[in-house]
């Protein structure tokens, strides 16, 4: 699942862009945020 999950990211906008997301709460890309904090929960 987690695996899964990973790589649609993968897909979606480069793990890179979801692990800095994670780190930094405003995120890179502002319009991603909600995407990336949901992506972090459901990892999480």
């Amino acid at each position: 699942m987690l695996a899964y999950i990973a790589a649609q990211v993968g897909l979606g906008c480069g793990s890179l862009t979801v692990v800095a997301g994670h780190a930094r709460p405003d995120g890179p890309i502002p319009q991603l945020r909600p995407l990336l904090t949901g992506t972090g929960r459901l990892a999480a």
